[in-house]
This record gives structure tokens, C-alpha cells and sequence, in this order.
């Protein structure tokens, strides 16, 4: 992302948080133009689809049943969460209703994305009994959609505490998993 773009959603964030009216995309490009900022349009709508998709509330309730399996249940439920909301409450059924939505219709492709990532890789940091993460094959015609509903909080997967730790440091890098 060049530093222009980095500018522009910057400011956009702050206008969007600080208006009590919904703003037009040609509303937000005039107010950045009169400060001398000049954003693309295309940028503008980026930084839009970023927020409505990272940001949109998700009903998380205290129960939920998907594709047939049995319910997912939630101490932490019960309330519309942002996914940052879900991740600091740590929401089963949020986090569930996130990865389906991602990955619903492909649910093989959520591990395919892990494995670019190099999660499976293995450290090689020389420790005895060093393992790497396992996780169920989520193939559809294997109940891959409840598979992949469940592997969101953890089920049908075994990761060990060095791959948790570099997710958190992940988390802490704005998403770049490092080894």
C-alpha cells in the first residue's frame, strides 16, 4: 500500500468517526481536497469495503446451528459484535459465523490459505518433539461446512504453543505472521 493511501485512510477513519451524518464518497474527497490531501477514489472505496467487511456486526446469540451439526453454544454470546469485539471476547459462535462467511462455500480453501501463510511449516528451532499444526480436512462432501464452523474456535485441529504464539505476535505485526 503506497504512503498516499495510508494518508487517505487514515483520514477517512477520522472523518467517518467524527460525523454525525453519513458522508458520500464525493462528501469525504472534497473534505480531504480542502485539506490539501488528495485521495483517489478508488482508495476512498477500498478503505470503505475494508471497514464495512472488517467492521460489520455480526449477531452472535447464544446458540447457533450450522449446516446440519449440532449447535454451537457461547458463554460469550448473546450480543451484535464487531469481529474485533468477537476476537476480545472470544466469541465461539462469532468466530464461526465470521469463517463462514469467508470460506462457506469453499471450506478446503481456509486451510489452503493457512498452509500459503506457512502455519504448517515447522519451526526448526532444534527443540525435541517440536510438532506442527494439524487440522481436520474440511472437504464438503465430509461435513466440511460444520468441520470448518468448528475449526474457527478450535475443534478439529491441534496446534502447538509455539504456532499460538506466533498468531498472537501476528495479531501484534497488523497480520503478519512471522516465524
Amino acid at each position: 500500500m503506497a504512503n498516499s493511501d495510508v494518508v487517505c485512510f487514515s483520514r477517512i477513519k477520522e472523518l467517518l468517526e467524527n460525523e454525525l451524518e453519513p458522508l458520500s464518497t464525493k462528501d469525504i474527497r472534497e473534505r480531504l481536497a480542502l485539506e490539501g490531501i488528495s485521495c483517489d477514489r478508488r482508495t476512498v472505496w477500498k478503505y470503505l469495503d475494508i471497514v464495512n467487511n472488517i467492521e460489520e456486526p455480526i449477531a452472535t446469540g447464544s446458540t447457533w446451528t450450522y449446516a446440519g451439526g449440532k449447535p454451537i453454544t457461547d458463554a460469550h454470546g448473546g450480543a451484535t459484535r464487531t469481529p474485533r469485539q468477537i476476537i476480545e471476547t472470544s466469541s465461539n459462535i462469532g468466530m464461526a459465523k465470521l469463517i463462514v462467511r469467508k470460506y462457506g462455500d469453499n471450506p478446503p480453501a481456509f486451510k489452503k490459505r493457512l498452509e500459503e501463510m506457512g502455519f504448517f511449516e515447522p519451526f526448526n528451532l532444534g527443540i525435541a518433539g517440536e510438532t506442527t499444526p494439524w487440522f481436520q480436512n474440511a472437504e464438503i462432501a465430509n461435513g466440511g461446512r460444520v468441520t470448518l464452523s468448528r475449526q474457527a474456535f478450535g475443534y478439529g485441529s491441534r496446534i502447538p504453543p509455539l504456532c499460538t504464539l506466533a498468531m498472537y505476535n501476528a495479531i501484534a505485526n497488523d497480520g503478519k505472521y512471522v516465524k
